[in-house]
């Protein structure tokens, strides 16, 4: 499909890590694990830059975050389901408390933006859309003028 071309490469390339992972030698796994990740990141590059260089749309958008926030958290989930000692499992908390930082952060702003509505919503009497509407097309009267 045209523009997809890397795409399609990375994805033959992640079939192949997932074929390694499945291996009985432990260092073909271990390879395939490491080569896993680094194609999804690899893939969440190319899906970013494919998706700058189209219009930009409200869509497009929503898929930028999903792609972001989703990959980002189902990659830290399998790396931590497949730690295979406490050294590589208390790098990956470290990582673990990075995300859950970021979450508890965009948790506070989003209740602070709904009890700030709520507040604007009750102040003006469950009219916000007249309120706003006045305040960006005030009345204007004009009287006449006696010289």
């Amino acid at each position: 499909m045209p523009g997809f071309e890397e795409l399609s490469v990375l994805a033959d390339r992640l079939l192949q890590a997932g074929n390694d992972i499945q291996a009985t030698d432990r260092a073909v796994r271990q390879k395939g694990t490491e080569d896993f990740y680094a194609v999804q990141d690899e893939i969440r590059a190319e899906l970013s830059q494919i998706c700058e260089s189209r219009d930009s749309s409200k869509g497009l958008e929503t898929l930028k975050q999903s792609l972001a926030l989703s990959s980002t958290y189902k990659s830290l989930c399998d790396r931590i389901k497949n730690a295979e000692n406490s050294n590589i499992l208390n790098l990956l908390i470290k990582d673990a408390n990075v995300e859950i930082d970021v979450y508890a952060q965009r948790s506070k702003h989003l209740n602070k933006l709904i009890e700030q509505r709520k507040e604007l919503i009750g102040a003006a009497g469950e009219n916000l859309g007249q309120l706003l509407s006045d305040l960006k097309e005030p009345e204007t009267k004009t009287e006449e003028v006696d010289f």
